[in-house]
């Protein structure tokens, strides 16, 4: 009897510049000390607004870096904003950033320093003093099967999700929830 083989085959493209859209997490890899560059041309301005611009870099295996710049693809040394701690970074434009009249695009850059790194990176608007169910579409964050999605929310305040069902799908649907810091019971 032969043994059952089970992989799974991503096909990514390589130091091209990647389609980044509001509210869309996108799963890629990068190479061991290289960049991957994404571009995200429409955002809204912060300025003036209690909402905030949030880039998040989840990585599944290695540690991924976030650079964020305004006027072109970001470098090591050339950037407007960066978060390269161990796991998951997070990047706030809110009203008192310097970038907040900035109307976009915006170049993001996920960087791989010690190994070859699998991630996800999302860029959503977050307006955390907003109680209202009617709310737009840029203030839900798009869920995509099989892609996990970090997510931070402060005490008594809240963060919409949004998942769309393909047509004529049936089955079972499982959402779990791991909370990383905190007890999502108490917020």
């Amino acid at each position: 009897m032969q043994a059952a083989l089970l992989f799974v085959l991503m096909i990514v493209m390589i130091n091209a510049q990647k389609p980044l859209t509001l509210g869309v997490p996108v799963r890629d890899v990068a190479p061991k000390e290289q960049f991957e560059q994404f571009k995200i041309d429409t955002v809204p301005t912060v300025s003036g607004t209690t909402n905030e611009l949030i880039f998040i870099v989840t990585p599944f295996s290695g540690d991924a870096d976030i650079y964020v710049k305004a006027s072109g693809p970001p470098t090591l040394t050339d950037f407007d904003l960066k978060a390269a701690d161990t796991g998951a970074d997070y990047i706030w434009i809110n009203a008192t950033s310097p970038l907040a009249t900035h109307p976009g695009p915006f170049y993001v850059g996920i960087y791989a320093h010690e190994s070859d790194v699998s991630y996800s990176v999302i860029c959503y608007v977050s307006n955390r003093t907003f109680k209202n169910f009617f709310i737009h579409f840029l203030e839900h964050i798009q869920l995509n099967e099989g892609v996990p999605q970090l997510a931070n929310v402060r005490k008594s305040e809240y963060i919409y999700l949004k998942y769309t069902l393909a047509p004529g799908l049936t089955g079972a649907l499982s959402f779990s929830n791991i909370a990383l810091l905190g007890d999502p019971g108490t917020c």
